[in-house]
């Protein structure tokens, strides 16, 4: 599991923020799918492809307790609405707290 979540996914928590770096899908897979990732109180999915990274809350009252951004760009608020980037080979994606 470890191996799917740190290596495959990128997935990297500290103090202050998650982040998702390199996203790669293992060898004949299509997708991964990251359900009920708990940062912060909150609970969400990740999603990726070859082409698509998406986040979404897991409940209503996770929305808006997360923003996601991909690299230095403007953050959007995570919702029960899936919250989509393009997943490229040098992706980064950064989950901070909305306050």
């Amino acid at each position: 599991l470890q191996n799917i979540v740190q290596g495959w996914a990128g997935v990297r928590i500290e103090a202050d923020a998650m982040s998702i770096s390199r996203p790669t899908l293992p060898p004949t897979v299509t997708s991964v799918r990251l359900r009920s990732l708990q940062f912060r109180g909150a609970s969400f999915t990740v999603q990726y492809d070859a082409t698509n990274i998406s986040f979404v809350a897991a409940e209503p009252r996770t929305s808006a307790q997360l923003m996601v951004r991909e690299g230095s760009a403007a953050a959007h608020k995570l919702s029960t609405r899936p919250v989509v980037f393009p997943c490229r080979g040098d992706a980064a994606f950064t989950i901070v707290p909305a306050n």
